[in-house]
């Protein structure tokens, strides 16, 4: 058994009283609730009060101007809908290809539409290497056009 008068012990009790028991442990790092000379900083006892304030508090949103601040029930959720932005950012900067493309518009338009097959081919797992090899030939001809 150890001996309690050891210092080195008796340390390692203090720390884990004040790690389990200090009130001041937990504060939230969100820039609302950052303190400033009319509001003072606030502490949870908890990481569990921690976690409530947060979802709470400041719920996942999406900041994308055409979502007007839509909250999710989770980050998860949050995570899964901007990838649909991006999906959406990276279709429009295609079809901006296409229209770009001087009387080229219906081939470009094929081209494009191989291309997002073959990607979601990529992420589904059904890969095979002529679908690889001819997405990256597709890509060399759309950027190689201009």
């Amino acid at each position: 058994m150890k001996d309690v008068q050891n210092p080195s012990t008796l340390t390692n009790i203090f720390v884990l009283i004040m790690r389990t028991h200090n009130e001041k442990r937990y504060t939230c790092v969100h820039e609302s609730c950052l303190p400033t000379a009319e509001r003072p900083i606030v502490f949870y006892p908890t990481f569990h009060a921690l976690q409530h304030h947060t979802r709470t508090a400041h719920p996942p949103t999406c900041t994308h101007a055409s979502c007007n601040g839509r909250v999710f029930a989770s980050g998860k959720n949050l995570r899964e809908h901007q990838k649909l932005h991006a999906q959406r950012d990276e279709e429009a900067q295609l079809n901006a290809m296409v229209a770009g493309s001087d009387g080229e518009d219906e081939e470009m338009g094929n081209r494009r539409k191989n291309v997002v097959g073959v990607e979601s081919m990529e992420e589904t797992g059904n890969v095979r290497l002529k679908d690889v090899q001819r997405t990256l030939n597709l890509w060399v001809s759309i950027f190689s056009i201009k």
